[in-house]
């Protein structure tokens, strides 16, 4: 299948050659053409994506002129940036002194132009479509991305306990009796006959007490200590009292 990428150029015949020209001209270094290329009698302009061009008429096609509604040419429409581009333009329409058929308003739903006439009589259109709808979209999109962000976390969380905790891991035990008292877990007692500058070695279920008693239990409380492989696990309750904690 063939398919069209784009209007390549267009060429026109006007009758004045030399008062089209200077016409053009001006409109096409306005609106940000370049002279692409000059004939004796045929000029050319282009914006780096379309080219336009005008040509002399013969002899027979100047004894007619244009009239809306022959066969043949209707109008050409240039597409603008915005709304206020087609404004500006019009302004600069009135500086010339060009004819302009219908001022800038909005002829269709979110259709924005102007029409005017060249010397020859040729109906020019600039315009711009959809700018009111592409507004309306880009702002639902700022609002919706703002309320995602100013929305809270989606479950209650204690503010006690910090957003690294909890979030990725399970909070240790001691995060829990600092910041959480009624969740303290009871420490195991003191034997009676210990010596109360004595720290006493304290065991756990899954600690063998052989190894308890001879000193080689790491305390996870210790973790990073450069001598925790030898440091015996010891209450801190006797050298800190936990109401310091």
């Amino acid at each position: 299948m063939v398919r069209v990428v784009g209007i390549d150029h267009l060429v026109i015949r006007v009758g004045d050659y030399e008062k089209s020209k200077a016409f053009y001209s001006r409109l096409f270094a306005f609106m940000g053409f370049k002279l692409l290329d000059e004939y004796e009698d045929m000029i050319g302009w282009t914006n780096g994506k379309t080219r336009f061009w005008i040509g002399q008429a013969d002899a027979e096609g100047r004894k007619h002129k244009h009239r809306a509604g022959n066969i043949g040419f209707h109008h050409y429409a240039f597409e603008l940036r915005s709304r206020r581009d087609v404004d500006a333009l019009q302004a600069f329409l009135q500086e010339v002194g060009a004819n302009i058929v219908d001022p800038a308003a909005e002829y269709y739903d979110d259709y924005y132009a102007v029409f005017f006439l060249d010397p020859n009589g040729l109906k020019l259109e600039g315009m711009k479509y959809g700018e009111l709808k592409a507004r309306a979209a880009s702002k639902r999109a700022r609002s919706r991305k703002t309320g995602r962000r100013s929305r809270g976390p989606s479950r209650p969380r204690d503010s006690r306990i910090p957003r690294s905790v909890g979030a990725r891991r399970s909070p240790t035990v001691y995060e829990y009796d600092r910041l959480c008292p009624t969740l303290r877990r009871r420490q195991p007692e003191r034997e009676p006959d210990s010596h109360p500058h004595q720290p006493t070695l304290r065991s756990s279920p899954s600690t063998p007490k052989k190894r308890i008693a001879q000193g080689q239990v790491e305390d996870p409380r210790f973790h990073g200590h450069p001598d925790r492989h030898i440091m015996p696990q010891v209450d801190l309750d006797q050298i800190h009292p936990r109401e310091s904690w």
